[in-house]
């Protein structure tokens, strides 16, 4: 049995409506005990938080947390990358279509959490272009799948609300 490292520490509670969600400052867990799975590593520990009485484990802020086959993520990642399609990948390994595509969505709000974690603060001070993802961000598509209270920026702020349908042939829209 593989055991959890000794070093994690939870970087705050992870439910959404606790006063420390997402603030370390004055917050207190508990070590409550082990959590067994079949699936590799086999073994999280498990905490309470000291304010709201939340339960939660490592896992809960790990990129395979919920995942039946968290070994698929790294392979199909590495698919993904290189243009494969989901029945390509899915075939690969021996699963649905549904799998790769959740699986790549998964991916992709990783990649959105990233990326604002990590970005410059401060005001964008010269023009901006962003190409065609002025229509994913109007689309009814982007609207639905920001709105996560574990994500709390939302790319229609990014944007100026456009009007609806396609901009005539040739031309660029205005944004």
């Amino acid at each position: 049995m593989e055991s959890p490292k000794r070093s994690f520490t939870p970087p705050f509670c992870p439910a959404t409506d606790c006063r420390y969600f997402r603030s370390t400052a004055g917050w207190r867990y508990r070590r409550i005990g082990c959590y067994h799975r079949q699936a590799s590593p086999t073994r999280f520990q498990r905490y309470r938080c000291g304010h709201c009485g939340r339960r939660f484990s490592t896992q809960t802020f790990s990129t395979t947390y919920w995942l039946r086959r968290p070994e698929l993520l790294q392979p199909i990642t590495h698919r993904l990358l290189g243009c494969s399609a989901y029945r390509q990948i899915a075939r690969e390994f021996a699963v649905s279509p549904q799998t790769v595509l959740g699986q790549a969505a998964r991916l992709g709000r990783h990649g959105l959490m990233f990326q604002h974690h990590h970005r410059l603060r401060g005001v964008v001070r010269e023009p901006l272009v962003l190409d065609g993802f002025a229509y994913h961000v109007t689309s009814g598509t982007a609207r639905r799948t920001t709105r996560n209270p574990l994500f709390p920026v939302n790319l229609l702020d990014l944007l100026q609300r456009r009007p609806r349908g396609r901009p005539p042939c040739g031309s660029l829209g205005s944004l």
